[in-house]
This record gives structure tokens, C-alpha cells and sequence, in this order.
């Protein structure tokens, strides 16, 4: 299965394949400004570009970076994945594993994670996907929300 998809760690916006990428890619820095990572505070609806907005997801992290909660599904994603998966777990989607090891990823090396591979998970066995991790930190400074924009073909 580890050979599915493939991921790595954002250290510039160079590496993102594209606009809508690089615009999710900005919104973070921009909320993160000279911090190590952003609040979850800079999460907010009225911030994020309305041309990523619709392929937007939230998951929240919860038992120590092992689970995550989907908080939040844009919604041109449920229409290209053919399901709405807002308030359910990550282990609760079919196929989801892929998913929960770049969620993990994201969380173990504390910064963005661009991943692409087969869209499993979806009943559209033709779709592949690209998806950007932004990792956002409680007052704590644990991660506990990962914001995502995913594109599908």
C-alpha cells in the first residue's frame, strides 16, 4: 500500500504544482507569520481564498496524532468524491489508511505535506488525487487541526 502515493515535506511554494496550490500554501504562512506554525485561531472561514475554499477540508487531531476527526468537507470535494465524510474518523473511511499515514506524516514532522496518489477511498476508482497538509497548533503548541486542499483527475 506504501507505494500508492507519495509524499513530501513543503519547504517551498515552488514544489506545489500550481496556483491553487501555492494560494493554500500562502494562506499558511500568512497565518503563521514569524511563528514555528499558525494557531488554530487563524482558521477562519473569511480568511481563506475564496478559489480554494470549496476543496478545503479540516481534520482535527485528537489521541496523541494517531486519530483524526474530519471536522469539515468543502464542497467540491464531496461532489468529486461522491460522499460528504464531515464528522466522521479518518479510520471510519473505506481505504482511508493513505489518508491517516499522511495525516500522521503531517503531524511527526510538524509542517506541510504535499501527497499525491490513488484516490481509494472514493467510489470514482478512476480518480487520483493531490493534496497540500497545513499543519495549526493549539496554545500548547500541539498540532490539532490540519487543514487540507485536495484536487482530483
Amino acid at each position: 500500500m506504501a507505494d500508492r502515493f507519495r509524499s513530501i515535506v513543503v519547504a517551498d511554494a515552488e514544489v506545489l504544482p500550481g496556483r491553487s496550490f501555492r494560494r493554500a500554501y500562502q494562506f499558511w504562512l500568512e497565518a503563521k507569520g514569524s511563528e514555528e506554525l499558525p494557531l488554530i485561531s487563524g482558521i477562519k472561514p473569511s480568511k481563506i481564498p475564496k478559489e480554494i475554499l470549496a476543496r478545503v477540508a479540516l481534520a482535527g487531531v485528537e489521541e496523541g496524532a494517531k486519530r483524526f476527526r474530519i471536522r469539515l468537507v468543502g464542497t467540491g470535494t464531496v461532489r468529486d468524491v461522491g460522499f460528504d465524510a464531515t464528522n466522521t474518523m479518518g479510520e471510519d473511511i473505506e481505504g482511508g489508511d493513505e489518508i491517516i499515514r499522511i495525516h500522521e506524516q503531517c503531524v511527526e514532522t510538524r509542517g506541510p505535506i504535499f501527497a499525491q496518489g490513488r484516490a481509494s477511498w472514493s467510489p470514482h476508482d478512476f480518480k487520483n488525487y493531490a493534496t497540500l497538509l497545513l499543519p495549526f497548533i493549539d496554545c500548547s503548541g500541539a498540532i490539532k487541526r490540519i487543514l487540507s486542499y485536495v484536487e482530483f483527475s
